[in-house]
């Protein structure tokens, strides 16, 4: 004696038709192949079981060529007849982010990552553990007496004595970055500043990178002993 199974009728996501599945079981979302290929083909990116979050490097880069095409200028030189336009990475982080992200030709993206330098490092085994943060505003860039944080930073100089700093850390082994409160939207600005000034390319974070040993910072309260942190207090 055969069991008679009721199944339950169900609405297609793409037509809207109602249709009857094969068996409780196996209860699809569409009618037939065809609403289903309709809805995959208008997914994008999350919409997708095969997205990612984590990627490898070729992965990302494809990734933000699909989604922004090309380059075909340079924001460092501005230039729009070089041979080779490339995306590059401000935080070192490759995040999902079009602000994480700057158009640069092949020479500029070449200083900014140091590459050379990078690679002597590398061979030397000079490099040393752990990172250190540097604040922007008021550490790298002479800000003057303005308080308040404004966009309009491009003109400032930088501190006394911050490029060759730089320089000496970076030749040194040491592992710096930029540790800003700026939003992300701000910081092609500041690589752009950076490149402007000829100070050495870093990667721009606006939060504490894990294993960073020591910060520079103009604002930053220096440790001594309880009864001297209490004074700054009144």
């Amino acid at each position: 004696m055969k069991i008679k199974i009721f199944v339950l009728p169900r609405k297609c996501l793409v037509c809207k038709k109602t249709f009857k599945p094969k068996d409780n079981q196996h209860v699809g979302k569409y009618c037939s192949k065809n609403c289903y290929w309709r809805d995959m083909s208008t997914r994008r990116e999350k919409k997708t079981s095969a997205w990612k979050n984590k990627v490898s490097y070729a992965g990302i880069h494809k990734w933000i060529n699909r989604t922004y095409g090309k380059p075909n200028y340079c924001e460092f030189c501005e230039k729009t007849d070089c041979k080779k336009y490339q995306w590059a990475n401000i935080s070192n982080m490759y995040l999902r982010n079009k602000y994480d992200w700057m158009r640069l030709c092949q020479s500029c993206h070449s200083k900014w990552d140091r590459l050379a330098q990078k690679k002597w490092i590398t061979q030397n085994k000079s490099r040393k553990h752990g990172f250190t943060g540097i604040d922007f505003d008021g550490t790298i860039c002479d800000r003057g007496n303005k308080i308040i944080r404004s966009d309009n930073f491009m003109n400032d100089p930088p501190m006394v004595g911050a490029k060759d700093a730089i320089e000496a850390f970076l030749n040194d082994g040491n592992y710096c970055y930029v540790f800003t409160a700026r939003k992300i939207e701000d910081w092609r600005h500041i690589a752009k500043w950076m490149f402007k000034n000829n100070i050495s390319g870093m990667p721009i974070h606006n939060r504490k990178l894990k294993g960073t040993i020591r910060f520079i910072d103009d604002r930053a309260i220096r440790f001594t002993n309880w009864q001297d942190i209490r004074k700054y207090f009144g």
